[in-house]
């Protein structure tokens, strides 16, 4: 009977292990159990404290048989804390099985019976392995625990009309004598975890595919600190860089090692790029050195519980060299159309002037005093129209230089700005701002420039252009929604800052605003 109490002991400390508890004897003779379950634990140390109780009990016997009664009752009360232990087990949502050391089955707890679809009466004794075939792995397990005593912990499935996996933990139990006594598995559904996992799987392989066969350009980036953590085959073939370049890079150094886009002059240009819904033109050389422009869309997804940005760009060099030719067609064609009215206006004025010249030589005094008046008038007509030439070629309000990279847009606001009375110079680039501004040689009011562009950005060509030419007014205009507040807080109280896209009206409103102060501030630095 002693080696009967102290096996349930031993039983009972390593079930109070293997359920994630603690217990611990003290010196004092204090049962303390630790875990996470208030209840459960104090189920466990009432069970423990029983049992070391009937254990004592049952040392007391062999020194004083007057205690036999007293060792009866204890007896008894085991029986029954045994049974509400079996009851605990059972109410488990764990599968445990105890196997013997002459491999047969000692018990199974309510679970593994509902998985076993057997009761455990009908298989006390039996192997586990000849109950249920798909329990065939736990026979390596028992020769590997009985030729050397360790706990195993796998994964296993039981193939079945919807499988179900289990991890099992399976540990030996050893007599006083260091004997094996007794082999317990108990083991875990985790099938949901399983299919979960297969699905993310299937769900990661199935983007790859599509990453890697999109013909358009893709690159996979973080959008904590830019890194790059893929791009497919369309962005290696456009680029001429291969994965194992670009990768680890991040996106600006990618931008400023093959574009020619000077994206920003601070972090609030990578910081409004670097969003989910942000879109932008990206120049860049290919792998010919041939400029080529690409349409980038920052989309936002979650891959394995990680935000991350992909960069969906499209090749749109046609589409911008087009844009360019219909520009240069609108605008030569504005050209002819203003000097043929001028050349018709002027042959106008030479036939009257001619006709006059002819009529002045008839003798009638009062036809040819007549004549003068309308020689007169003529002569003030033509001067009239070289002046008023000379006003539209000059503007009547002022000189816009417009620096913009966007063919559209740049037709649209030097139209707006010449209906306006504006005189426009216009620029396609940075580049070319800075030349004209350099070349031109009357004044300059205004400076309406993109903030990004390709070759010198809008604040880096703002300071170029009032460096030579100290008087002339700055607006900045921009379509990126997040730059116009981030940058907008950087810049002095009168330089405005024009979010596209902007009607006629708004556009002319901010530069006359931006003119106006710029000349109070002249003049207030004159004083």
């Amino acid at each position: 009977m002693h080696d009967s109490i102290e096996e349930h002991l031993k039983t009972y400390f390593n079930l109070v292990e293997h359920l994630g508890f603690r217990a611990e004897l003290r010196v004092s003779g204090d049962l303390v159990i630790e875990g996470p379950d208030e209840a459960t634990r104090e189920v466990l140390r009432s069970l423990g404290e029983d049992l070391l109780r009937g254990w004592k009990l049952r040392q007391r016997n062999t020194y004083l048989e007057s205690e036999l009664k007293t060792l009866d009752k204890a007896e008894r009360e085991l029986r029954l804390k045994e049974t509400g232990l079996r009851r605990l087990l059972d109410l488990s949502p764990f599968f445990i099985l105890v196997e013997s050391a002459d491999e047969a089955l000692q018990y199974i707890n309510q679970s593994m019976e509902n998985l076993l679809g057997r009761d455990f009466e009908d298989v006390f004794g039996q192997r586990i392995e000849e109950i249920a075939s798909e329990f065939s792995f736990f026979k390596e397990c028992r020769e590997s625990v009985l030729k050397s005593p360790r706990t195993l912990e796998l994964e296993v499935e039981l193939k079945r009309t919807e499988s179900v996996w289990l991890r099992c933990v399976v540990f030996p139990e050893l007599g006083a004598d260091g004997s094996l006594a007794r082999i317990i598995c108990i083991a875990s559904d985790v099938t949901l975890r399983r299919k979960s996992e297969e699905a993310l799987r299937k769900s990661l392989s199935d983007y790859r595919e599509l990453f890697h066969r999109s013909g358009d350009v893709v690159l996979l980036v973080d959008p904590e600190d830019g890194q790059i953590l893929d791009i497919n085959d369309g962005a290696q073939a456009l680029l001429g860089e291969a994965r194992s370049e670009v990768v680890g890079s991040t996106f600006r150094e990618l931008t400023e090692r093959v574009s020619t886009h000077v994206f920003g002059l601070s972090e609030a240009h990578w910081k409004a790029a670097l969003k989910p819904g942000s879109s932008f033109e990206w120049p860049l050389r290919d792998h010919a050195g041939e400029l080529r422009w690409v349409q980038v869309v920052m989309e936002g997804l979650e891959i394995a519980g990680k935000t991350r940005l992909l960069a969906l760009g499209r090749d749109i060099t046609d589409l911008k060299r087009d844009s360019e030719k219909w520009v240069e067609i609108e605008t030569s064609h504005e050209f002819l159309l203003d000097q043929n009215v001028v050349h018709e206006f002027s042959n106008l004025l030479s036939v009257i002037l001619n006709g006059v010249e002819l009529l002045s030589l008839a003798s009638d005094n009062e036809l040819r005093e007549k004549l003068a008046t309308v020689r007169e008038a003529s002569h003030r007509a033509a001067s009239l129209t070289r002046v008023l030439v000379e006003k539209q070629s000059e503007g009547t309000r002022g000189v816009v230089l417009i620096a913009e990279d966007e063919p559209g847009v740049l037709s649209a606001v030097r139209r707006m700005l010449g209906r306006a009375g504006y005189r426009v110079l216009a620029a396609r680039h940075g580049d070319e701002a800075l030349e004209v501004a350099q070349l031109h040689k009357g004044t300059i009011d205004l400076l309406l420039t993109d903030v990004v562009m390709p070759g010198v950005a809008g604040p880096r060509l703002a300071e170029e252009i009032v460096e030579i030419r100290p008087d002339v007014a700055v607006l900045y205009m921009s379509a990126y929604t997040d730059l116009v507040s981030d940058f907008s807080k950087s810049l002095g109280p009168e330089t405005l800052l024009l979010a596209k896209p902007f009607g006629a009206e708004e556009l002319i409103r901010a530069v006359e605003l931006t003119i106006k102060n710029r000349v109070n501030a002249r003049n207030e630095e004159k004083r």
